[in-house]
């Protein structure tokens, strides 16, 4: 792509822009034009979004649907059974790691972004996919090519 071999990138995670490629986007050699994602990020405000091209606002829906494995792009999981105040413990330590100054410090100097997302959302994204209807799922499929079922 710097060589000009290349004129664009689709689908590839703003973390991963900031964190391989941060100077080419501080200096304007890569120009992110859409944002693709459930909702903007503030350090590009001068991309469109995504969902400011809906033509037909019930196809928010269905943008919503497709968006939704983007809020799990670096997951942390437990097996199931795991005693509830195990459960705890693990998500308090994780979130003072997501705080602490030193490993935000060290975050920094190697440019990668944390954006850490809580595991109620996460929890409550994954109930909507599990119940999204027979026809959203349809359309979907119809859009990404894959398999239609739940």
């Amino acid at each position: 792509m710097e060589q000009g071999e290349v004129g664009g990138l689709c689908g590839i995670g703003i973390d991963s822009v900031q964190s391989s490629m941060a100077d080419a986007l501080k200096n304007g050699r890569i120009n992110v034009f859409m944002q693709i994602g459930s909702e903007r990020h503030p350090e590009l405000p001068q991309a469109s979004f995504v969902y400011d091209h809906l033509k037909d606002p019930t196809d928010k829906g269905l943008l919503d649907f497709l968006m939704a494995r983007m809020l799990f792009g670096r997951p942390f999981l437990a097996p199931p059974g795991l005693p509830a105040e195990r459960a705890r413990l693990l998500q308090e330590a994780f979130w003072k790691t997501m705080s602490d100054p030193e490993f935000l410090a060290e975050a920094s100097r190697l440019n990668m972004p944390v954006m850490p997302i809580d595991g109620t959302s996460v929890r409550t994204s994954v109930v909507k996919l599990e119940n999204a209807s027979a026809k959203l799922i349809e359309r979907a499929s119809g859009i990404i090519g894959g398999p239609v079922g739940k």
